[in-house]
């Protein structure tokens, strides 16, 4: 019988162990998409949030714990938006459309 393969979760703690990031950039965030594929990105900010360590907007996604946390978490996002400058530079892994892009798929 093979031995069954890491779970997403025990992967996660490993890559944090070795790497020991300050928070979620862009580039772990991407990182760890990668590593953990396929994931989702629910799944991950899930994971992400049991850690305690903060994950950089838009990656971070909305949190509605409370309402204080709502406003937050949108005040975060539409800050990390407008600080990209209108550039395609938070482009998701599934490909949605950011500004400039005609929203058709290849």
């Amino acid at each position: 019988m093979a031995a069954r393969s890491k779970s997403k979760k025990l992967r996660l703690e490993m890559f944090l162990q070795e790497r020991q990031p300050d928070a979620i950039t862009e580039d772990v965030w991407r990182e760890l998409i990668a590593l953990l594929a396929p994931i989702s990105e629910s799944y991950l900010r899930e994971l992400l949030r049991a850690t305690h360590l903060p994950v950089a907007q838009p990656f971070g996604g909305v949190r509605q714990s409370s309402f204080e946390e709502l406003e937050a978490s949108l005040l975060e996002i539409e800050r990390a938006y407008s600080d990209c400058g209108g550039q395609a530079r938070f482009r998701t892994r599934t490909g949605l459309p950011t500004r400039g892009d005609s929203g058709q798929r290849p």
